[in-house]
């Protein structure tokens, strides 16, 4: 009898913990979603800052060679190295990193 109430009283006990895990697992999972995301969104920002650097760097090359050839081949480097720079992705304005 005495054994039987024992059981029934402890019973509980291993349902808190499983519950507790499972929530546990739920919460680190909420986590490293979130931290995944924080860490993307910068590193994303760096990578289309290099994409319209490069771009810059075309434009500025492409003016370079017009002003000492005059050849087509200057003036039609300049429009693909602008839609370069307008087509590169803007994700910055996305990033919690930066202010306003």
């Amino acid at each position: 009898m005495l054994r039987q109430r024992f059981l029934v009283a402890l019973f509980p006990l291993p349902l808190l913990f499983l519950g507790v895990g499972v929530y546990a697992l739920f919460l680190l999972s909420n986590l490293s979603r979130s931290i995944d995301a924080i860490i993307d969104r910068p590193l994303n920002s760096i990578v289309a800052a290099e994409e319209m650097k490069k771009a810059g760097l075309q434009m500025q090359a492409a003016v370079m060679l017009a002003l000492q050839a005059a050849d087509e081949q200057a003036t039609a480097a300049f429009p693909r190295g602008a839609t370069n720079f307008e087509t590169s992705p803007r994700p910055a304005s996305k990033n919690h990193s930066v202010p306003g």
